[in-house]
């Protein structure tokens, strides 16, 4: 091999390798492209799903705000409810280290 076949040969291996590389750079761009778009969109339907689920927690409000306001406790005591009984209270004596049940008639 004489020295200009081998100078023509590095030529073409440069070659070779910078097509390669610019091959291998355009495929990227294309893929990155790609997934920029995909995540674009999926971005803006998780805003459409956001915005359609603020718009029913807010219709949820006023129902439960409307529904509370129609509520009285002769309301309650028709539909069976009672009053609660005494309330226990569990309280812990720092000094001992244990709960006792204490109550409103102690």
């Amino acid at each position: 091999m004489t020295r200009i076949e081998n100078i023509d040969l590095k030529k073409r291996l440069t070659l070779i390798i910078l097509v390669g590389l610019i091959f291998l750079g355009i495929v990227l761009y294309g893929y990155f492209l790609n997934q920029t778009i995909i995540n674009s969109l999926y971005v803006e339907k998780s805003e459409k799903e956001l915005s359609n689920l603020n718009l029913t927690v807010g219709e949820l409000e006023t129902e439960y705000f409307k529904a509370k306001n129609n509520v009285t406790l002769s309301l309650a005591k028709d539909l069976g409810f009672a009053d609660a009984g005494p309330q226990l209270f569990i309280s812990r004596k720092k000094e001992a280290q244990t709960l006792s049940f204490k109550s409103e008639s102690y």
